[in-house]
């Protein structure tokens, strides 16, 4: 039983350390956006705006197998130029990406802004159809 318990309780504390550690993680995690530079399969370099010194910088971006991607299968398929935003974390001088997402475009999207002008010009206020022109 002694033994037992003591299992139940070292799984117990691993959990909590585990979920501790991560909750940092996320915690520390950054976040940008710009557009793709060059890339390569350990890192991406994006250029991205730098408020304090009011212009554009290119920056460099660790990628390793742990890093999410989300709206491409691979690395390769950014082309230079492609909009994206990566959540990263500090370690050191680098920045390693954590999630890398291709941003989509405004043409691919359900609801192109023609459709929503085309809504804007039906809809006429009740008090102004009764003003007469």
């Amino acid at each position: 039983m002694k033994i037992f318990l003591s299992v139940i309780l070292a799984v117990t504390i691993f959990c909590f350390v585990s979920n501790f550690s991560l909750a940092q993680d996320e915690k520390d995690m950054d976040y940008s956006w710009g557009a793709v530079v060059e890339m390569s399969s350990d890192q991406i370099v994006v250029s991205e705006y730098d408020y304090d010194l009011d212009e554009e910088k290119d920056v460099v971006y660790k990628v390793n197998p742990d890093t999410e991607l989300r709206n491409i299968e691979a690395l390769k398929d950014l082309a230079e130029g492609d909009s994206v935003e990566i959540s990263y974390v500090v370690k050191g001088k680098e920045r390693i990406a954590k999630v890398i997402t291709l941003e989509e475009s405004y043409l691919e999207e359900e609801y192109s802004a023609t459709e929503e002008l085309d809504e804007e010009i039906e809809y006429v206020p009740a008090e102004l159809e009764e003003i007469e022109y």
